[in-house]
């Protein structure tokens, strides 16, 4: 059941850092001022919440692994 979970957390977290890629991509497009807080908003949101994944993630690691993730 553990693996199920976990496979689903890294599927999510995978998902948000697409999306966390997509957003810097369309804030160098974007000239709006108000659009772009829009997206630094979104982006901000994107990152805790991926960030809370990563937690779930490690919590249901077997005892003495640890994941280590390259900044983003």
């Amino acid at each position: 059941m553990n693996r199920i979970k976990r496979l689903i957390l890294m599927f999510q977290i995978y998902a948000l850092d697409i999306t966390i890629a997509g957003q810097t991509e369309a804030l160098a497009c974007i000239g709006d001022p108000v659009l772009q807080f829009r997206i630094e908003i979104a982006r901000s949101i994107a990152r805790r919440e991926r960030t809370r994944l990563r937690s779930a993630l490690n919590s249901l690691l077997p005892v003495g692994h640890r994941r280590t993730w390259r900044l983003a």
